[in-house]
């Protein structure tokens, strides 16, 4: 990416979190705005039809585990859930009844979050997302812990030649790879492309149908009709090491984060449950990786005090006196500065 009226490129990682989609253009006058994680169980009260049904049997787990329904994140309660199983499988008492319990929230959950989505992502684009999509070039990365297919379609409109979503989403892919695929600009096509990865998964997603030689994602055409995507739940231990495409997903993770000069954090807070994510930024963006250099740009795009200094600090090795650091409160500031710098 080259920066405002420098002619040097950097590779540039951008890492987006559930606020970068909070902060879309089109969210502001939404009636059932994207969802963060500490209020997604209290927006589900804006569902309609059959998804508020599978809200309100969500919500009743949820009251049954913590004996209230607000103030209680997507992360806690999954976190929680999974060290009840984790509890009954390896002490071996009861395991089958919390299993059970455990597999239909996980399922329950699901069917909300694309239900969700679905209501505030589906027809609504982002001038931001837009903007930044066009300004990205080959060799840069984008990090993503959403779920929704918002970037996914920036890239797709504003990336041009620089975008082949069949290629570039870090693992091989099959199922319909086209509708994902760039659309197609004048001139030479470009030397390799901008690379997506999607460390959670995502909606469009699925798994290829047992028994077929297929890689292990399949690209739907369609960004919220899968009611059982491809997707980690947010947890501690999203077992990520131990699962394709997870596995490939977070090692390309890597490879981006220690090439990368220039870094911009879009509504992410580097949640306690993002554990591997931080040791990533800590281990690879530092010093003691082999020929690394400090950071050139470090922009943060974050109205809470507090994920600053989280980010800052997992990133503290990797910032030297001549890193060009930059703070906005939101999306919309950060693509004026861009606009205007």
């Amino acid at each position: 990416m080259v920066f405002f009226s420098s002619t040097t490129s950097y590779p540039t990682v951008l890492v987006l979190g559930a606020g970068a989609t909070r902060g879309a253009s089109s969210a502001k006058h939404m009636t059932l705005p994207p969802f963060l994680d500490c209020d997604f169980f209290e927006l589900t009260h804006l569902l309609r039809g059959a998804a508020a049904t599978e809200a309100d049997k969500l919500r009743t787990v949820l009251h049954e585990d913590f004996g209230l329904t607000a103030g209680v994140g997507m992360e806690e309660y999954f976190t929680h859930i999974e060290f009840c199983n984790a509890v009954c499988q390896e002490l071996n008492i009861g395991a089958g009844r919390i299993n059970q319990r455990y597999a239909q929230a996980d399922a329950g959950f699901r069917r909300v979050l694309v239900a969700m989505l679905r209501e505030s992502c589906e027809k609504r684009g982002c001038a931001y997302h837009q903007d930044i999509a066009s300004r990205l070039e080959p060799g840069d990365t984008v990090i993503s812990f959403n779920y929704d297919t918002v970037i996914d379609r920036a890239l797709y409109h504003r990336a041009g030649n620089r975008w082949r979503g069949g290629e570039r989403y870090g693992v091989e892919v099959c199922g319909e790879a086209d509708q994902w695929t760039g659309t197609p600009t004048p001139g030479r096509p470009t030397h390799g492309s901008v690379k997506l990865l999607k460390l959670h998964g995502s909606t469009h997603w699925a798994r290829p149908a047992p028994g077929t030689d297929c890689p292990p994602v399949s690209l739907e055409a369609q960004s919220y009709a899968n009611e059982d995507p491809l997707i980690v739940p947010p947890a501690w231990n999203k077992g990520i090491t131990r699962q394709e495409p997870f596995t490939s997903l977070w090692k390309e993770a890597r490879r981006a984060l220690r090439n990368a000069r220039a870094m911009i954090v879009v509504g992410y807070s580097l949640p306690k449950t993002d554990i591997l994510f931080r040791a990533l930024l800590q281990m690879d963006t530092t010093a003691d990786v082999p020929n690394k250099k400090k950071l050139v740009h470090l922009h943060i795009v974050n109205p809470n005090d507090d994920a600053v200094v989280r980010i800052r600090s997992a990133l503290s090795r990797a910032v030297g006196h001549r890193t060009k650091l930059v703070r906005r409160m939101s999306f919309e500031e950060y693509q004026s500065f861009l606009m205007n710098a």
